[in-house]
Formats: C-alpha cells, structure tokens, sequence
C-alpha cells in the first residue's frame, strides 16, 4: 500500500490539486469497504485527511457553490 504524499498535491494548479483529492477521497471510499481492518483504519484516515485538505485549499469557494469551477477560477 503506498502512503499518501501531500508534496507532490501542493505543485499542483488548482485544477489538477482538486482531481488528485477526488483520486485520492474515491480510493480511501474504496479502502473503508475492504474486509480488512488495517486497510480500513488506514481508509478512514486518508479520508479525513483529504477532506481537511479539500476544506483547507477549496473551503471558500465551496462554501459559495463553485467548487466545481475551480478550474476557471484558476485560469483567470
């Protein structure tokens, strides 16, 4: 299993940054449904830790309904 590195998110525009979080939320997703626990436990922190980081990055858009269009707000 290979550990989540936020260095290489942070180079990231803002468009490619919230793709690699919503790879990263589905597979932490697809983590907590596994039969085993250590895959689970390890799951639920990699997605409490992408949503700290969609909060962190996105928060204030989000909160206003453009999240989606960070894209554009980022090539502007």
């Amino acid at each position: 299993m290979k550990r989540f590195d936020i260095r290489k998110i942070r180079k990231l525009a803002a468009r490619e940054r919230y793709g690699e979080l919503y790879f990263h939320w589905r597979k932490a997703e697809r983590m907590i449904a596994s039969n085993l626990p250590d895959v689970r436990r390890y799951g639920r922190r990699l997605k409490r830790r992408v949503e700290w980081l969609y909060r962190e990055w996105f928060g204030a858009i989000s909160n206003k309904g453009y999240a989606t269009n960070v894209a554009v707000w980022a090539a502007a």
